[in-house]
């Protein structure tokens, strides 16, 4: 960290997936062992020794953690961070499967995942344990306009040097579009083509501002393509009025 404090390092994300309990179950070492500890211990040394200016604090919810995380704010605001830390819940989606290359079995979200009225009713639920707690709620839901996958100098860097603009690509050799040394622009075509968005426009939706297309990956995951939208009207509809209603109610 302090390395990257001298090339204007100003915000870290970290995932946190609830209290030590749950997210030591969730987040493993190559030993088996948990992360939990070492995390906090790592936030506090960063504030302590002014490396951190800002955390952004990743929290993913699903059936089977979401109703132990106000323990985990609980523990955040004990530490006085309701400043520091940028709180983010994250709404867990289908990925691809490792061994096999396709989308991963349902089986999961049968068991831990939520239905979409259950996910909106969560995630504004969540925020307002936030908001009792003392830390800043956002004003809109977002679902793609921001990711660094369309930015077009943004890219992710894998250990080995691989690039790939999206981070839920990585360790797919297939979505790599080259590496850190011999690869001059940060540019790869199947993220950017945004014909997707004459669909969206042409429906009169008023969420494309926040929206885009929405993720890229869920597309690719939902309709084998990258070029196609991703539907989550619904979704944000009943998030945002939400928000407005906890930010000016």
């Amino acid at each position: 960290m302090s390395f990257l404090n001298r090339y204007n390092l100003d915000r870290v994300q970290i995932t946190l997936d609830g209290p030590k309990e749950i997210h030591d179950k969730r987040r493993v070492r190559k030993d088996g062992k948990g992360t939990f500890d070492k995390i906090i211990q790592n936030i506090l040394m960063g504030f302590h020794r002014n490396l951190l200016k800002k955390l952004h604090l990743r929290i993913n919810f699903d059936r089977q953690n979401v109703e132990l995380i106000p323990v985990l704010l609980d523990l955040l605001a004990a530490h006085d961070f309701q400043q520091k830390i940028e709180l983010s819940f994250g709404i867990v989606t289908p990925t691809i499967c490792e061994e096999t290359g396709q989308r991963v079995s349902d089986t999961y979200f049968t068991e831990f995942g939520l239905s979409l009225n259950e996910t909106a009713t969560k995630y504004l639920w969540l925020w307002q344990e936030a908001k009792k707690r003392g830390f800043a709620i956002p004003q809109e839901y977002l679902v793609g306009p921001w990711c660094t996958a369309r930015k077009i100098h943004s890219a992710v860097i894998e250990p080995d040097g691989t690039l790939l603009k999206c981070i839920s690509t990585v360790g797919r050799k297939e979505f790599a579009f080259g590496d850190i040394l011999s690869t001059s622009e940060t540019y790869d075509p199947n993220f950017s083509n945004f014909s997707y968005l004459e669909e969206c426009l042409a429906s009169g939706c008023p969420f494309v501002p926040i929206c885009g297309g929405a993720c890229r990956f869920e597309a690719y995951i939902s309709s084998g393509s990258l070029s196609k939208p991703h539907c989550q009207r619904e979704l944000m509809e009943k998030i945002n009025k939400g928000l407005v209603q906890l930010n000016f109610g």
